[in-house]
């Protein structure tokens, strides 16, 4: 991703890698200082700190996450990205989906 000759948008980049039946998991590339502002999504959201070193605010509480580490929120928690030193992480969400209908013989 780093290599594309498109420019980062606010100091990261982020790439799409699955997209189906309420679930989107993406890959955000951070510069050192960049984010993402606070915000709320209606399911279920991980952040997995690949490389470098995040700081996560969720629910009001803080959280440093290094590479290896996993934080998971539930939905509707407000909560924003900060990228201590370049940093990689997955983002994971998972949306509600509706029961399948019982269907009559």
């Amino acid at each position: 991703m780093e290599a594309e000759p498109t420019p980062k948008k606010h100091g990261h980049r982020q790439k799409t890698l699955f997209k189906n039946s309420g679930r989107t998991v993406a890959l955000f590339v951070l510069d050192a200082g960049a984010g993402l502002a606070e915000h709320a999504t209606s399911g279920i959201v991980t952040v997995q700190a690949i490389e470098g070193e995040l700081d996560v605010t969720a629910g009001g509480e803080g959280y440093h996450l290094r590479a290896g580490m996993l934080l998971v929120m539930a939905p509707g928690v407000r909560h924003d990205v900060r990228a201590q030193s370049r940093a990689v992480f997955l983002l994971q969400v998972s949306l509600a989906t509706k029961p399948p209908t019982p269907q009559n013989p």
